[in-house]
């Protein structure tokens, strides 16, 4: 639930800046997001994200012959079991796959024509630009957190 606030508020403050600044989406037909200023002179800073990730170690099974046996073995059992895996969940690796891939193209493309149509009429204008920003993120995100809410009830 606080990953969705997060995110919910990331894509409020993305339309909302966006509205006010006069962001378009181009439509080219190429299926392709395209963002584009009206007033150039008005971009955005950019940020670089770093990200860290822990220290994994694999599991200490002993020193001499006897350890290099069972580590040989444990490491061939482990593959085995990825490999089988790997197989038993393909289909539902590839449906979720397709699933993603239909919901980020109506979200980014379609989604963000229809609301960055409204960026001439709030270009400039902050209390505009701020209706239509929680309006939009309301519609796009609710529903989430009526599906999150509704299954903690049943």
């Amino acid at each position: 639930m606080i990953s969705l606030t997060v995110l919910a508020l990331a894509f409020f403050f993305f339309l909302l800046i966006g509205l006010f600044n006069g962001l378009d989406v181009l439509d080219n037909y190429s299926h392709k997001l395209q963002l584009s200023w009206r007033n150039a002179r008005r971009r955005m800073p950019d940020s670089s994200w770093a990200s860290s990730f822990p220290d994994v170690s694999a599991p200490d099974v002993g020193d001499g012959l006897g350890g290099i046996i069972i580590g040989i073995i444990l490491w061939m059992i482990l593959s085995i079991l990825l490999i089988v895996a790997l197989v038993l969940l393909q289909a539902v690796v590839w449906v979720t796959i397709v699933l993603i891939v239909i919901a980020i193209y109506w979200v980014f493309i379609r989604g963000l024509k229809l609301i960055f149509s409204k960026s001439p009429q709030c270009e400039g204008n902050f209390p505009k630009s701020l209706a239509y920003a929680s309006g939009y993120t309301v519609l796009y995100v609710g529903w989430i957190y009526a599906v999150i809410y509704a299954s903690m009830l049943f």
